[in-house]
């Protein structure tokens, strides 16, 4: 149900954006995807990502979207992903200077600016009229009502902008036994073979080769040594290891082949510990991930020297 109502709000929040109304609905919109964040039922990426499609526009009704979801949401945002933010920050201020005086209301940007500083120094007062007890108040009952129910696991939706938009051509991988019936899975045979296909066109016969070297024997393991291999640079490798849409045990896959990348190379190579560290900085759940790769494989070098 969830899944079903973010998505209806968000395909309604796009195409009331893209005409350019003077009407309050993309406020309104807007005001509930922030408040489904609030409430646990959506995963900060989304947010992220609207916040970037706003500061990339930056037009003056960008402004006050961008104003007021920092304004509901802007710690938490802070508290799940902090460097996320940063970025953010950086892109609006480049932004905010590449406009100079194009804007009558200079106040307003400025006013966005001095928001965005607070948030990132964590300094509550500097935003006028932020209040958020009455937030909190419902999150608590909130909790009181999931506990039994949940049982304390993260049911957060981690889908994208862009999944939700082009959800009719790939499919609503988010959603736990969800169908599609696009032409490139109507059986598994085909599936597989759209796959192989998909795999051999997007990356050079070397780098695949590469892969069959270093036993990387399965589809998921493959795809994923072969991100890692064609990137530009670590944010490259993981925005497009997430668009991959990996759920539980092959999302485990991105650290295995990440470690065994890393063993593999002749001398250190600081590209596998900064994209670690941008996953663990995502997700608790790399953090664990990575410890228990650790240790699975110091607990092996030190049973091998002991024999």
């Amino acid at each position: 149900v969830g899944a079903h109502f973010l998505e209806t709000v968000v395909r309604r929040f796009d195409e009331v954006y893209n005409i350019s109304t003077e009407s309050k609905e993309c406020d309104n919109l807007i005001a509930i995807v922030a408040h489904l964040y609030n409430f646990q039922v959506v995963h900060s990426v989304l947010i992220f990502d609207i916040l970037k499609l706003l500061v990339g526009t930056f037009m003056e009704k960008d402004i006050e979207l961008v104003l007021f979801v920092l304004r509901n949401v802007g710690f938490a945002l802070r508290k799940d992903d902090a460097l996320a933010l940063k970025e953010l920050i950086s892109e609006a201020q480049r932004k905010a200077n590449d406009m100079g005086t194009k804007f009558k209301d200079q106040t307003r940007v400025r006013f966005m600016l001095e928001t965005m500083l607070a948030l990132k120094n964590n300094d509550m007062r500097k935003i006028p009229g932020y209040d958020p007890e009455p937030v909190e108040r419902l999150r608590k009952l909130q909790r009181t009502l999931i506990h039994s129910i949940a049982g304390g696991s993260d049911l957060k939706l981690r889908v994208s902008l862009e999944n939700i938009l082009k959800a009719e051509q790939v499919g609503r991988w988010w959603i736990v036994g969800s169908s599609w019936s696009g032409a490139p899975m109507i059986s598994k045979q085909d599936e597989t073979t759209a796959k192989q296909s998909d795999a051999q066109g997007q990356f050079s016969h070397k780098v695949l080769e590469l892969a069959r070297k270093q036993r990387m024997n399965t589809e998921v393991r493959r795809n994923i040594f072969c991100v890692l291999m064609t990137s530009e640079d670590y944010l490259d490798a993981f925005e497009k290891l997430l668009r991959m849409g990996l759920k539980d045990k092959q999302e485990r896959e991105i650290v295995h082949v990440l470690v065994d990348c890393c063993l593999q190379e002749k001398s250190f190579n600081a590209f596998y510990a900064v994209l670690g560290e941008k996953f663990c900085s995502q997700d608790r759940r790399f953090q664990v991930q990575i410890m228990r790769s650790m240790e699975y494989i110091i607990g092996y070098m030190h049973n091998y020297t002991l024999y």
